[in-house]
């Protein structure tokens, strides 16, 4: 065998050898674009659906759908009304199916205990003339109270073969170390370690949950809302 045969079986055989490495990174970078333009839309969904909630006094099933109004931009390419419709049935079915996770941060049901009136709702009027005293079993006052603050955790579905099932097990390899396989962005909001029954099911379904929160001030009167869920995790 000649000295330049040699040499390119070399090649061949290290060509071989690095090749999966090279393609899993490939295929690993695709999905990770994936899921930062995915939170960038849930940032923005749950922007517009706080802002929703916050005239229709806080009611879960305005803000879900101000939430699939807005997310379906993720879904579709086109601004064809029929396209727009398809796609925000398909968040519509996600939040159906439980892949959509709304909690009501503020006010919290406490809140309702200090401030509320006979109607059972938290008062938006003439907020800087009222009294400024902290609840007791909230340890917020009134105008604390009227700032709606809701955290959504979407769970993204993952489409990138192989990369998709390698996160997902990854994720759910050991809930003894927190700290394990974890991946922080943009304050948390990205999160790799599922922490509790909604977040595991979500990577069993090859999902990754992804987290936004936003905070605005209530333009109507507040309306307790057992339809939020109390935990995400």
């Amino acid at each position: 065998m000649s000295e330049k045969s040699g040499q390119c079986g070399q090649s061949m055989t290290e060509f071989v050898i690095i090749a999966p490495f090279l393609i899993l990174i490939v295929m690993g970078t695709l999905q990770f674009a994936f899921i930062y333009n995915a939170k960038a839309t849930v940032n923005f969904a749950t922007f517009q659906a706080a802002r929703t909630g916050a005239v229709n006094q806080g009611k879960l099933t305005q803000i879900e759908r101000a939430f699939a109004r807005n997310m379906a931009a993720l879904y579709t390419n086109s601004d064809n009304i029929a396209a727009l419709q398809k796609a925000r049935e398909r968040v519509d079915k996600e939040i159906t199916d439980g892949f959509v996770c709304m909690q009501r941060i503020n006010p919290p049901e406490a809140a309702f205990l200090d401030h509320s009136l006979t109607s059972g709702e938290i008062p938006n009027d003439n907020l800087m003339f009222r009294d400024p005293t902290v609840g007791l079993n909230s340890g917020l006052s009134i105008q604390d109270a009227n700032l709606l603050k809701i955290r959504v955790t979407y769970c993204f579905e993952m489409i990138v073969p192989f990369v998709n099932r390698t996160i997902a097990a990854m994720a759910t390899a050991s809930d003894t170390d927190d700290d394990a396989y974890g991946f922080v962005a943009d304050k948390a909001e990205v999160r790799f370690r599922p922490s509790g029954g909604f977040q595991k099911q979500c990577y069993k379904e090859q999902r990754i949950p992804i987290v936004a929160q936003a905070i605005v001030r209530m333009q109507s009167a507040a309306v307790t809302d057992g339809g939020f869920a109390t935990s995400c995790d």
